[in-house]
């Protein structure tokens, strides 16, 4: 914007994303932003003031959505009004298993979770006014 007057201008800061963070695909992070732990930035975000630890960002420019366990209740009741019964039901909830084995029970079990959700999905697509 300003390089006709100043051709050597440059806009450098360093992004801090810290641990467990989730970027969402185009979101767009300033320079000098820093992204605290345990935050999900949203599909598109452009985020230019930094964004608090467990915190739920979207937008733009980027503002609060959320806290992550706000988040955390929302997305857990809608898994349960749609997960079919019986799916992943050999993982006990709340024990930690390595990714490998989530991944082999979740393959295991794609079928049937591939036919829960088109029927689920498309009987509320029927029952939309």
């Amino acid at each position: 914007m300003f390089t006709d007057e100043l051709p050597s201008i440059q806009n450098f800061g360093t992004v801090e994303i810290l641990d467990n963070c989730f970027i969402g695909a185009n979101a767009i992070v300033l320079p000098g932003v820093r992204i605290g732990p345990n935050s999900i930035v949203g599909t598109g975000a452009v985020v230019t003031k930094d964004v608090p630890p467990d915190t739920v960002v979207a937008g733009c420019p980027a503002r609060k959505i959320c806290d992550l366990a706000e988040y955390r209740a929302k997305v857990v009741a809608r898994w349960n009004g749609q997960k079919p019964p019986g799916y992943l039901a050999e993982l006990q909830d709340g024990t930690a298993y390595p990714p490998q084995a989530i991944f082999a029970h979740k393959m295991k079990h794609s079928g049937m979770l591939r036919r829960h959700l088109t029927e689920h999905l498309w009987r509320a697509r029927r029952e939309q006014p």
